[in-house]
């Protein structure tokens, strides 16, 4: 698994590639599409973390969300840097939480980004609404505050398809008071062993794809053009 900076990913699976080893590329993939896309040229490809696919529930979502049909999607994350500990943070709310989200708003709804809209980025805060095809999802991530997880699907006529909640201000107090495993630790571990079964040629169709990869930076990249 490559845990590198971003601005490290592309030589580091190019070495990965060069000695045929398979490799699983945290997110994001790369700084922007066109990285992403360097990274899906390579022979083998690698597979990309986009681990909030194995939150509980998640995978529950997508299989309520009939594709194609006009939904709501709403992705927020918001956590605080010094809760994580990463030994590199510097990307900023949109690069560091917006991949998990695009990605999650793609998977559950089998869409493909089409326009983005209505959209506010900031070093710490991120806001936008994506359109796939008939499909809405609106994205917000945050750096700057307590830990806390939504996903939430609604078809056009109001009914609650499905929803996953994570953290929030009360789980963080219980936190301190009684601290338990980290929040993303079972996720990891799922992802982790589902990249084991892909490597001993297993299928594993929640494990993110590098052109997956790609999608997601194109759709980021827009994002970032329309914040200017």
């Amino acid at each position: 698994m490559l845990a590198t900076p971003v601005t490290a990913h592309l030589a580091d699976a190019h070495l990965a590639a060069d000695a045929g080893v398979p490799a699983l590329v945290e997110k994001p993939p790369a700084p922007d599409a066109a990285g992403a896309a360097e990274l899906a040229a390579l022979t083998p490809a690698p597979w990309v973390g986009f681990n909030r696919r194995f939150e509980p529930g998640v995978g529950r979502l997508r299989a309520s969300t009939p594709p194609g049909e006009e939904v709501g999607v709403i992705l927020e994350i918001g956590y605080r840097r010094a809760g994580w500990g990463a030994h590199s943070a510097v990307d900023d709310a949109l690069l560091d939480l917006g991949p998990h989200l695009v990605d999650l708003a793609r998977w559950i709804t089998r869409a493909d980004v089409t326009d983005v809209r209505r959209v506010t980025v900031t070093p710490e805060h991120a806001e936008f609404d994506l359109v796939m095809g008939p499909a809405r999802a609106r994205i917000r991530c945050s750096t700057n505050l307590p830990h806390r997880e939504l996903t939430e699907v609604r078809h056009r006529d109001g009914r609650l398809l499905g929803r996953t909640r994570k953290g929030g201000l009360v789980a963080a107090v219980m936190g301190r008071l009684n601290p338990g495993p980290h929040p993303l630790e079972a996720s990891l571990t799922a992802q982790l062993e589902a990249f084991a079964a892909a490597v001993r040629g297993e299928p594993q169709p929640a494990l993110a794809r590098a052109v997956d990869g790609v999608a997601v930076m194109e759709a980021l990249d827009e994002v970032r053009a329309a914040s200017r």
